[in-house]
């Protein structure tokens, strides 16, 4: 891996431009916090990083989608698996060292042994956010990629989850967007604030 680096990046939906010759150099092993307003284009701009949206101008360099776990907004589990075998799908290894991953990210995550087996409709709104950050973060993809990952979660636990989040991504590359900036900002290595595009 290396420095991402976004250059002119340029997006619209029809007449309305989101992004306009947007530019960042994100430093490899880093956290990048992206924050700003509603509709200022934050998850527009993780979508194209990811490789998601590619109807843009502009240039990126620095990753390829392979490179990126994304935790989306929408918790996207797949409703006939526990948590635990939710998470061990991204993880590398058989069956049992997919689980083992998998265990010990949800226990770190605050998870207890009977919440494990449980299946996403046996699950607080918290809980189901957790198991989705811990999928990200079992497959071990060098870039790591966070939608407001901590909107289900009150003060106390976004503060525990921001620090698993440090502890477990110290040699990837994570950018995260989140309108909560004051919670977040003394774990980012860097803020950039997007701004809504004036007509």
């Amino acid at each position: 891996m290396s420095d991402i680096v976004l250059k002119n990046i340029s997006k619209s939906y029809g007449n309305k431009s989101i992004l306009k010759d947007f530019s960042l150099n994100i430093k490899e092993n880093s956290i990048c916090l992206i924050t700003g307003e509603s509709g200022c284009g934050k998850t527009t701009l993780l979508r194209i990083i990811a490789g998601l949206d590619t109807d843009y101008t502009g240039e990126i360099a620095g990753v390829s989608p392979s490179d990126c776990a994304f935790v989306f907004q929408e918790y996207r589990l797949f409703p006939t698996l526990s948590a635990i075998d939710n998470v061990a799908l991204t993880a590398k290894g058989n069956k049992e060292e997919k689980r083992a991953i998998a265990k010990k990210i949800l226990l770190e995550l605050n998870f207890n042994e009977g919440d494990l087996y449980k299946l996403p409709s046996e699950l607080s709104g918290g809980m189901k956010q957790r198991v989705s950050v811990a999928r990200a973060l079992a497959s071990d993809r060098p870039v790591m990629l966070f939608d407001e990952p901590t909107k289900e979660l009150d003060k106390g636990l976004r503060q525990e989850l921001y620090e698993i989040i440090k502890k477990l991504s110290k040699d990837k590359t994570v950018i995260m967007v989140s309108h909560l900036a004051d919670d977040i900002q003394e774990f980012s290595s860097v803020t950039v604030e997007l701004k809504k595009q004036i007509f």
